[in-house]
């Protein structure tokens, strides 16, 4: 045998006498909790202005703007609720007869087309990004003034 073929046997049988087989085993665990939690934030409040035809106060008119509501849930897919939206404020002048709708979108799969009615739509995302639209609409227009649509979220799971 030759002078290196005794330095590969040697150092073969000290690798499996140190490596040798495993002397204790234990099981690794890792544990978590969930809370259900949702969290609505507001982070930008829309802008109604009036359209064109001066029978519509909306955000969808140029220089309007829809409000974004932030949607952050731990636990399952949240549902949001919306109430039938209201007209909550107008000029003291102002005797018309509104009909007011609320629509939205959401990054988590909403698609709620303008209603005046309550609505809701359980999201996909356990964060989600939802742009709400309203409007007030009177055929006999409106009179100087501050307007507001409002319509009250709520989320649960």
């Amino acid at each position: 045998m030759s002078k290196w073929g005794i330095h590969f046997l040697s150092a073969t049988v000290m690798m499996s006498t140190i490596a040798g087989p495993a002397l204790a085993a234990t099981n690794v665990s890792l544990i978590g909790g969930i809370l259900d939690s949702c969290i609505l934030t507001l982070s930008t409040p829309g802008r109604l202005v009036a359209d064109d035809s001066g029978m519509n106060m909306t955000s969808t008119a140029p220089l309007g703007a829809a409000a974004v509501l932030a949607v952050v849930a731990t636990g399952g897919r949240p549902t949001v609720e919306f109430t039938a939206p209201t007209m909550s404020l107008s000029p003291g002048a102002y005797a018309g007869s509104p009909m007011v709708a609320v629509g939205y979108t959401s990054l988590g799969g909403a698609n709620q087309t303008m209603t005046s009615g309550e609505s809701s739509y359980r999201s996909n995302l356990l964060l989600d990004i939802v742009t709400i639209d309203g409007t007030i609409t009177d055929a006999n227009g409106f009179v100087a003034g501050d307007y507001a649509v409002s319509s009250v979220a709520t989320c649960s799971q």
